[in-house]
């Protein structure tokens, strides 16, 4: 009987909102009144109204024409009076359609505003010369009616436009009236066959009622089942899971977790509570020691546990990474997964080393890249120094060569001759740099005099040094023959010399000294200079790299770089000792292969 009274209320409630509906559809009716009862057959006769006064006005016009031909000056000052007429009639029509209560009506069509505007604007052109047509008949006349006729064609396309305007909106209107008349029918309809549904649907919900009874005891018997299913799915996790209920009691967990706890396992029983958990985790020492308290650990886990999500990163003093992620249920349970990351925040940290390592390099490559544009500018000027000389000297020798005296020239040619060997000297740099970059420099130890090369280039030194700088070679050794690539160690020895040379001042000396020191030959190559700020000592072998008190002296700060890979290349060292305005020293140890 209970069910009957609900579909009795239904029933009722489904024609209330068939009563609503019907008031909403005869609402929209009304609405729709003012433009059923609209006519527009009044715009499209208004419209050929226009026309055919355009057609009477050109027949005014041709009226008076015929009567002025015919010398019949009473008749065609009564026909200019019709035509004004008519003009006068014409321009009404326009300002009705232009401005009348019904031009609102005709806003929709196409082009329609446009022509009369065109219409009325050839009139304000032709206005004129119809105040002159008395006078002037032939002239005037053709005028005025070219101007006329010209209208002809956009008033005919206005009237076309207005009937097709016309046309469609009885259309839409029609349109309209079935719409709503529909939509009417459709709500009457959709509410008596929902409310017959919802009829039929209770009587067949009562019939059911006895059937969902004997189905609940089946259903009771699955959730049991499910229940054993779901513990059996927990235990298969390959993570951590425990499930808290709205008192933060513990409820379920599974073998993983306990093993990711194996200290608090014991006490890991349903009924436990989070609290207690926590706390003996920490008391027990199965957690990291963080520094921090027990309590404001146990606290700041519960903050935690109390959110409806958290995460929490935890380290067990056994080294391993958990993930700790709790969400809680729409009951008010807690969900909580126990992730080991152990493996992943090992790789983290190789990844981080690698990214330091990377991020060393990536520097080294940018100060690299640096040294190599400082070095571009200043090899550029390096070579435009000797270039200069030596054009200079040249051209003073060429112009002025038959003036001076032999050894004024062979002044000139000395300097000049000095220049190309710094230049060469600077080509050879940079060539074996390049070679030993690319991997196509081949070693080529022989056994040669190291004594008699030594004495070659310091001569050679003594002569770039000029008269204000000392060059001297000591060879402290009974026998100087060594297995040396002579290419490699002309560079070796070159560059040091130079470098001495340079950075010497004026009065200062140079000393070569070669010795045998445990089988191996020992190159020291000292000089009084400038030497060396303690904090550039470690870069000075560095390639492109200069001290920082070397900006007012020439070079490429590739000579010492080419110094140690040709010294390593033949199994041997090289280091330096200087100290800034005292001096340096740089000692070359080369194995003695022939010993």
């Amino acid at each position: 009987m209970r069910n009957w009274g609900v579909a009795t209320y239904i029933l009722v409630a489904a024609i209330i909102g068939l009563a609503i509906s019907v008031v909403l559809g005869l609402n929209q009716m009304f609405e729709k009144r003012e433009s059923f009862q609209t006519d527009p057959r009044l715009e499209v006769w208004l419209v050929s109204q226009v026309e055919l006064e355009h057609l009477r006005l050109i027949g005014a016009l041709d009226l008076y024409h015929e009567a002025s031909e015919a010398n019949l000056g009473v008749e065609a000052t009564a026909d200019v009076d019709k035509f004004l007429s008519r003009m006068e009639i014409f321009s009404g029509h326009l300002l009705a359609l232009s401005q009348g209560g019904e031009a609102k009506h005709l806003r929709d069509v196409e082009g329609l505003g446009q022509t009369i505007d065109h219409v009325i604007a050839t009139l304000e052109t032709i206005e004129p010369e119809i105040a002159d047509l008395p006078l002037d008949d032939g002239s005037v006349y053709r005028s005025v009616r070219a101007a006329l006729s010209a209208l002809g064609e956009p008033i005919h396309t206005m009237v076309r436009n207005t009937t097709n305007h016309e046309r469609e909106l009885r259309l839409e209107y029609a349109s309209a009236r079935s719409d709503i008349f529909w939509q009417v029918i459709g709500y009457f309809a959709g509410i008596l066959v929902s409310g017959t549904v919802l009829i039929l649907f209770l009587i067949w919900q009562n019939r059911e009622t006895k059937t969902l009874l004997g189905r609940a005891g089946e259903a009771e018997a699955r959730a049991n089942d499910a229940s054993s299913h779901l513990m059996f799915a927990i235990e298969s996790f390959t993570d951590g899971f425990a499930l808290f209920d709205q008192e933060g009691k513990l409820q379920i967990c599974n073998a993983r977790y306990l093993a990711i706890f194996p200290k608090t396992a014991d006490i890991a029983t349903p009924g436990r509570t989070v609290e207690e958990l926590a706390r003996e985790a920490l008391l027990r020492g199965q957690l990291w020691d963080t520094g921090a308290g027990v309590e404001d650990r146990v606290d700041e886990h519960l903050r935690l546990f109390a959110l409806d999500e958290s995460f929490e990163e935890l380290r067990l003093n056994d080294g391993r990474w958990i993930h700790v992620k709790s969400r809680k249920t729409a009951d008010g349970f807690n969900a909580v997964v126990y992730s080991d990351v152990t493996h992943m925040k090992q790789r983290e940290a190789e990844l981080a080393q690698n990214s330091t390592r990377l991020e060393i390099a990536l520097e080294k490559e940018v100060e690299l890249s640096s040294m190599k544009s400082n070095f571009v500018a200043t090899a550029s000027h390096e070579f435009r120094t000797p270039l200069t000389t030596i054009f200079s000297a040249a051209d003073l020798l060429h112009h002025y060569g038959h003036h001076m005296d032999d050894a004024k020239k062979g002044a000139y040619l000395d300097e000049i001759k000095q220049e190309v060997g710094e230049m060469t000297r600077l080509l050879d740099d940079i060539l074996l740099v390049r070679k030993l970059e690319a991997g196509i420099f081949s070693f080529n130890p022989e056994e040669s005099d190291l004594g008699a090369l030594l004495r070659n280039l310091v001569r050679a030194s003594q002569y770039l040094a000029g008269k204000n700088k000392s060059v001297s070679l000591n060879i402290e050794c009974d026998s100087s023959t060594a297995m040396i690539d002579n290419s490699l160690m002309r560079h070796i020895v070159n560059n040091l010399l130079s470098n001495a040379i340079k950075y010497s001042p004026d009065g200062k000396s140079v000393s070569v000294t070669l010795a045998r020191l445990n089988g191996d030959l020992i190159l020291d190559i000292a000089d009084q200079g400038i030497g060396i700020p303690e904090a550039d000592i470690d870069r000075v072998f560095e390639t492109f790299f200069r001290a920082e008190n070397s900006a007012g002296f020439g070079g490429t700060g590739l000579g010492l770089s080419v110094v140690k890979t040709a010294v390593e290349l033949h199994g041997g060292k090289i280091s330096v000792d200087s100290a800034v305005n005292e001096g340096t020293v740089f000692t070359v140890r080369i194995p003695d292969r022939s010993a």
